[in-house]
């Protein structure tokens, strides 16, 4: 299969372990169809013994950096696909 231009890349991914839980952290860029630059998007899952649960946030932001510095924040600060737009809510 052949990805096409605007197909999501995977930028990173960090993995967390918390008893009884596992979080992924990805971070994607997707070419803009309009213009020359990239939206970058997150997700983020949790699984554990109850299930699991994925939260995801697109065009988050159209900065490279910036999105880095809220995929690490995330990361850093264990957020979980329930508290995951709301805590960006707060930080932007």
């Amino acid at each position: 299969m052949r990805m096409g231009r605007r197909d999501p890349v995977v930028l990173a991914v960090r993995r967390e372990t918390l008893p009884g839980f596992r979080l992924v952290y990805v971070l994607y860029r997707t070419k803009l169809k309009s213009s020359a630059g990239y939206a970058y998007s997150v997700t983020v899952s949790v699984t554990g013994e109850y299930g699991s649960e994925t939260a995801a946030v697109s065009d988050l932001t159209r900065s490279r950096e910036e999105a880095e510095r809220l995929f690490c924040l995330l990361a850093d600060e264990t957020v979980t696909p329930c508290a995951l737009e709301d805590v960006l809510e707060e930080i932007l």
